[in-house]
């Protein structure tokens, strides 16, 4: 059996608005660290929400942004 969400992916970042960026071969900065007074505070909260929420469960099928998706996480 083979699981693949590749439409959820594709449904994902037109939702997202991030249909034309360019991939990266790692899902994150190495080395990187985060901080809640880093960027501008978002003033929807709930899209925010919804889209780590979608990035939660892409994880099923995609173990390598695990990492990454924790730490995003950690900001809800």
């Amino acid at each position: 059996m083979n699981l693949s969400q590749t439409k959820y992916v594709f449904d994902l970042l037109h939702r997202t608005a991030m249909f034309v960026t360019k991939p990266a071969k790692t899902p994150g900065a190495i080395g990187q660290n985060l901080s809640k007074f880093d960027g501008d505070p978002m003033e929807e909260v709930t899209q925010y929400r919804s889209v780590v929420g979608a990035l939660q469960y892409l994880t099923i099928t995609r173990p390598d942004i695990a990492f990454v998706i924790n730490k995003v996480c950690q900001f809800m």
